[in-house]
């Protein structure tokens, strides 16, 4: 009876990440203002009165599979979602086929699969501000609050893949693999974890 209610807890827990994940992308996939960012395509200083912002992103998912169901995973279609404050903006990443072999005995994006890498300058007011990322597709996302300084800034995304069936403890980091799916980022600015 008590692995029955543990199973029944869990399975709610793992629903409402997914849930949570869903409700994140359906809320912040549209601007509701447009006033926050501006591209940059070439940066150079950094005015005074602002903060660039370095997105880097890379991450692995299984490669294009041939179905009649619909999915982006191996293609170019593949979306990085981000929200500044209201302001959204959708990346396509650089993508090339990987057949990694594992250099470790425990290696997250060891296999045959597709790397893709997100890169994006946006520059915006110093401060406080509000980033939700997500990738529309897997129905994963995470909302941190970043604190930008009058320079440019580094922002890391680094996926954390989904944990292999059977593989032991669940907060085993050397058990999971990009064949499970991503399951969330973590989010790293500056060189520190938000």
């Amino acid at each position: 009876m008590k692995k029955i209610k543990l199973m029944s807890l869990l399975s709610l827990a793992l629903l409402a990440g997914c849930a949570n994940g869903y409700g994140l992308i359906k809320e912040n996939r549209a601007s509701v203002r447009s006033d926050v960012f501006q591209e940059v395509a070439d940066p150079a200083a950094v005015p005074g009165s602002y903060a660039d912002l370095r997105i880097n992103g890379v991450l692995k998912t299984h490669s294009a599979e041939r179905s009649a169901s619909v999915d982006s995973h191996g293609t170019s279609d593949y979306r990085l979602l981000l929200n500044i404050d209201g302001q959204a903006l959708t990346l396509a990443g650089g993508m090339r086929q990987e057949n990694k072999e594992s250099e470790r005995l425990y290696d997250p994006e060891a296999g045959e699969g597709t790397r893709y890498r997100f890169t994006k300058v946006l520059r915006l007011k110093p401060g406080v501000h509000r980033l939700v990322v997500g990738l529309p597709d897997d129905q994963v996302a995470v909302a941190k609050d970043l604190h930008l300084k009058a320079e440019v800034n580094t922002l890391e995304l680094e996926p954390v893949y989904g944990q292999k069936i059977g593989a032991g403890r669940p907060r085993n980091d050397r058990a999971r693999s990009f064949t499970e799916g991503i399951r969330s980022f973590r989010v790293i600015l500056n060189g520190k974890e938000v």
